[in-house]
């Protein structure tokens, strides 16, 4: 029994100990006694028994008596939109991002080196999109044909991109080029499925590796999906998301949904789940997407307190998405959403029953569907569509760790990245416990729960403050340009908790306002200031380029490029630049 009980000292570099903590198994769901994590640098070192390891001195030491350790959280679908944002996904546990749209912004913080530290998640980086010749929603890169597709798949393969994220409009024999060359090349294929697809066809091709939110599934398990389908090819033509959806295409589009369906045939369904599964194509639900929707628009609705994690041009763009002047169609677009919501949860309880892999993601930027949070009220929409807890955090740990081909992420062993997540609840009991949050580890950096609420304070009070555009624009509408400077001038530079001093908004604000013989002096101005702003610097190259002067384009492209190495959208523009 004394030899059973002998204590031994821990690894000699071991830099933090998560002591007594009820470690969440989350290959086997397995219950095991308290046990210390150890952690030296990045990863976990050792995992023993209560007291059976003595910690060298030196070593940060937390007590997690009474409390689970997770590992960190993967959201498999997410548009995160500036690096304020980011310390909000931590805070909720999230430790990891598969980022479904490259931006320059994005690629412009790869380049700083902070993914998977207290400053930003880990990510999985996509490309821009990439789309037809007539993109759903710009920017993208356009494929019209298979030479196109090919070309842009070498892009793609050049680039700092993770994966090439395919988008809707891609006619059919562009996007089998798009597939084969990504083969040969070793590019990763994600996204949705092109409409010109079926999901058959998609599937047994056998290089994408996943599909996005149950999108156009509708149509392929209807009795009469050939129907449908043309209805569907119809409805795309000349969409544009950027643009807003017309009255006539929202009646549509619901029409559509409608008739799918009732039309639902769950014999195809069962038929389509089968190639999933052999396929191994997994499937990213994102049931939130609709869920989160349910009441927002209801008169009387209540604020949601996470509103103010999120900037005021956000919170216009949810409740923009919805006619103002029509409550009829508001009505009628939200029946159609519930029975979304209805169908979400009833396929993914069948795909889990069939075998198929899925992810857990949240959308996120999308209408209500809020940082961090939501990917907790996503896996929660997974219990409730008949996954048991341990199959839900699944989709969110292990199965991103297998999607993504890593061994060392969504476990909690000996030789894993220390991503942690320290719960006041077990969520293998209950999956409502994943937002019971107390603290963080990223990379084996530990956020205990003041050091996580102080981030999201930080958060709040960058949204609520005006930004350097909102102050320039209003002032240059009262005195000018010298008055829109000293705005400028007044506010920035500041603390980044307390004012966001970026300048690419402010082009946008100004520029169409700014008079000719002052469009000089204010081009100048934001590039002196905006050095090391990528997204504005693009933004100018754009701007000289309209202006005639490829020089000067040429010049802002490689400033831009040097802040965001590897972005395939600036590549293909600067590829694109008339020779001198």
């Amino acid at each position: 029994m004394l030899a059973a009980c002998a204590t031994s000292p821990a690894p000699r570099d071991t830099s933090l100990v998560l002591k007594s903590v009820r470690v969440v198994d989350t290959e086997a769901g397995r219950e095991a006694a308290p046990q210390d994590v150890f952690i030296a640098g990045e990863r976990i070192v050792a995992v023993a028994p209560a007291g059976r390891l003595v910690a060298p001195a030196g070593a940060a030491v937390v007590d997690g008596e009474g409390r689970w350790l997770m590992p960190g959280l993967w959201d498999m679908h997410a548009h995160w939109y500036d690096e304020a944002t980011l310390p909000v996904f931590l805070a909720h546990g999230v430790t990891g991002l598969r980022q479904m749209r490259g931006y320059t912004g994005q690629y412009a913080t790869r380049a700083k080196g902070i993914e998977g530290s207290l400053r930003a998640p880990r990510m999985h980086l996509a490309s821009p999109l990439v789309d037809g010749p007539t993109p759903a929603s710009e920017p993208a890169l356009k494929v019209a044909d298979a030479d196109s597709a090919r070309e842009v798949v070498r892009l793609v393969a050049r680039s700092r991109a993770d994966f090439l994220k395919v988008y809707d409009q891609i006619p059919a024999d562009a996007y089998r080029a798009l597939r084969d060359e990504a083969r040969r090349l070793g590019v990763r294929v994600e996204g949705h499925v092109p409409i010109a697809l079926d999901w058959v066809d998609a599937s047994d091709g056998g290089t994408q590796r996943s599909f996005e939110h149950l999108h156009s599934l509708m149509v392929w398990s209807a009795g009469d999906a050939t129907a449908l389908h043309a209805r569907w090819l119809a409805y795309h033509e000349g969409l544009g998301y950027n643009d807003g959806i017309g009255a006539a295409k929202r009646e549509e589009s619901a029409a559509i949904h409608h008739a799918a369906y009732d039309d639902f045939d769950p014999a195809g369904f069962a038929a389509i789940a089968v190639h999933l599964r052999r396929n191994d194509t997994w499937q990213t639900p994102t049931c939130v997407l609709w869920r989160a929707r349910r009441g927002r628009l209801d008169a009387g609705a209540p604020p949601d307190p996470r509103d103010k994690l999120v900037p005021a041009w956000m919170r216009d763009f949810w409740r923009g998405w919805w006619p103002s002047d029509d409550p009829e169609a508001v009505a009628k677009d939200f029946e159609v959403n519930a029975r979304r919501d209805a169908f979400c949860l009833a396929r993914t309880r069948d795909l889990h029953a069939a075998g198929v892999p899925l992810l857990a993601g949240s959308d996120t930027v999308m209408p209500f569907v809020y940082p961090g949070s939501s990917l907790h009220e996503e896996l929660a929409l997974m219990v409730e569509a008949g996954l048991p807890p341990l199959a839900a955090l699944q989709t969110a740990t292990r199965n991103p760790a297998r999607f993504l081909g890593r061994d060392d992420l969504g476990v909690v062993r000996p030789g894993a990245l220390a991503d942690l997540v320290l719960l006041g609840g077990d969520p293998l009991a209950d999956i409502a416990n994943v937002r019971l949050v107390e603290g963080v580890a990223i990379g084996g950096a530990w956020m205990d729960d003041a050091a996580r609420r102080a981030a999201l304070d930080r958060v709040a009070r960058i949204q609520a403050a005006p930004s350097a555009a909102e102050r320039m624009a209003q002032a240059y509408g009262s005195g000018g340009f010298d008055a829109a400077i000293a705005a400028y001038d007044a506010l920035c530079p500041a603390p980044p908790e307390q004012a966001d001093c970026g300048l690419f908004n402010t082009y946008w604000g100004l520029a169409p306002q700014v008079p000719p013989d002052q469009s000089a002096l204010l081009l100048a101005w934001l590039e002196r200031h905006g050095a090391d702003d990528a997204e504005l610097l693009s933004q100018l190259a754009r701007h000289a380029l309209d202006a005639g002067d490829v020089a000067e384009a040429r010049r802002l492209f490689a400033l831009a490029l040097e802040r965001a190495p590897g972005d395939p959208l600036l590549m293909q523009e600067q590829a694109a630049l008339p020779a001198e």
